[in-house]
């Protein structure tokens, strides 16, 4: 009897949660020692839709070593507004706190450089989420802004936290 391909496996668990509503978890071959699980993860998380959705609920069961190894594609998760967000922020919550603290800011600030409205207000949510002072430090990047919209975002952060912005107004 021939084993199933890692892609064979992903392909059947993608149909199976999609159109039978079963738990990815409900296959074992998955989560066997030699599949790279990581690299199956990280190609559904960069691809939107039913995929994405798999991938979300089976890194639930795996290793925090290898959660943390998709760190980078949850972050780029974390900045899309219209997809599973709270799943998203929910695992990355689920990490160890001393570890995200430490690694969250080079993976933000990575997007961030893109200098979108979006970005700023899903990574504000998120680290409200996480840490009050990464939340007031990310406001007040915001609030400093050139663009417009993004310092008015900044400065509604700075308000709702009763934190000063940087002319020294609440």
């Amino acid at each position: 009897m021939n084993e199933p391909t890692p892609t064979g496996v992903w392909e059947q668990m993608v149909h199976d949660f999609v159109q039978r509503g079963t738990e990815p978890a409900a296959h074992p071959e998955f989560f066997r020692p030699g599949v790279d699980r990581v690299a199956l993860i990280r190609q559904a998380l960069r691809n939107p839709g039913r995929d994405r959705m798999t991938a979300l609920a089976l890194l639930k069961g795996m290793a925090v070593d290898e959660q943390q190894r998709l760190f980078p594609e949850l972050i780029q998760a974390a900045r899309a507004a219209h997809g599973p967000v709270g799943a998203v922020r929910g695992l990355i919550q689920a990490l160890p706190r001393d570890w995200v603290l430490a690694h969250i800011e080079p993976e933000v600030n990575a997007v961030l450089a893109g200098e979108q409205y979006d970005d700023y207000w899903m990574f504000l949510e998120l680290y409200h989420q996480l840490d009050d002072s990464k939340t007031l430090a990310l406001a007040r990047r915001a609030a400093a802004h050139a663009d417009p919209e993004i310092r008015a975002l900044g400065l509604e952060w700075l308000a709702d936290l009763g934190a000063p912005d940087a002319s020294g107004a609440a």
